[in-house]
C-alpha cells in the first residue's frame, strides 16, 4: 500500500496553523502519512509511521548484504579482463535461456 506524501507546504501551513509539532506524529499515526518539512523551500526532515521506517530499515538491509555479496563475487574477476567477463556472462545466460526454453513445461 503506497504511503500518501503530501506537499511539504501545505504540511507546513498546517503546521503553523495549529501550532504544535505533535501534530506531524499524530497525523503519522493516525493516516498512515509522512509528513515532510521544508525549509527555504528544501525538503529537511520527514515523520513517516513506524511501518514505513522498518520497511526501510530492512530494504537498507537487503541492499547492503547484495552489495556485499556483489563484491565478493567480484574479488574472483579481479584479474580479469572485464570485457571478457561481460561477454562470459552474455555467453551463459543465453545458455541457461536456452536450457530453460528446451526444458518439458510442468
Amino acid at each position: 500500500m503506497a504511503t500518501p506524501k503530501l506537499n511539504p507546504r501545505e504540511e507546513l501551513a498546517h503546521h503553523d496553523q495549529t501550532g504544535d509539532p505533535r501534530d506531524a506524529v499524530a497525523r503519522a499515526r493516525r493516516g498512515g502519512r509522512v509528513v515532510v518539512t521544508d525549509e527555504d523551500d528544501r525538503p529537511i526532515a520527514a515523520v513517516v509511521p513506524l511501518a514505513d521506517l522498518d520497511r526501510l530499515e530492512s530494504d537498507d538491509r537487503k541492499r547492503v548484504k547484495a552489495i556485499a555479496g556483489l563484491e565478493r563475487i567480484g574479488q574472483y574477476f579481479a584479474d580479469c579482463d572485464p570485457d571478457e567477463v561481460e561477454r562470459e556472462a552474455i555467453k551463459a545466460i543465453a545458455e541457461i535461456r536456452a536450457e530453460r526454453r528446451a526444458a518439458p513445461k510442468a
